[in-house]
């Protein structure tokens, strides 16, 4: 699985959007969403503006458990604050600002979601 960026039209903002099968374990799933947050990061500094991050859409996460109301995902089971639906992560407030921040700000959020996940890998 790839991720890629595709650019605006119009007004729109550049959009995150993957080529290939999204995986079907726990910790691919996560290394996939590692993945793509890297790229949107990436992106944000090449283009100095804020991109679309895809959603669920484009979460290998999400693939495996948004149906589920999210049980078993390992964002959801991190210890904490309630995380359910992403609720409380760098991801949540990424999407809740996406219109109207600056890609400074994007940029940070995007490294923190980065590092919020890689601290879930080989979590239990």
């Amino acid at each position: 699985m790839k991720f890629y960026v595709r650019q605006a039209q119009f007004d729109e903002q550049p959009e995150i959007y993957h080529r290939g099968k999204f995986p079907k374990t726990k910790a691919s799933a996560l290394a996939e969403s590692i993945a793509k947050w890297r790229v949107v990061a990436q992106a944000i500094q090449v283009l100095d503006q804020p991109v679309e991050n895809g959603g669920i859409n484009e979460c290998a996460l999400c693939k495996l458990y948004y149906m589920e109301d999210c049980i078993r995902c390992p964002v959801f089971e991190s210890p904490g604050k309630d995380h359910s639906r992403c609720r409380d992560t760098p991801c949540n407030t990424y999407e809740k600002n996406i219109g109207r921040m600056t890609s400074a700000r994007a940029l940070k959020l995007a490294q923190a979601e980065v590092k919020f996940l890689e601290g879930l890998q080989g979590a239990k």
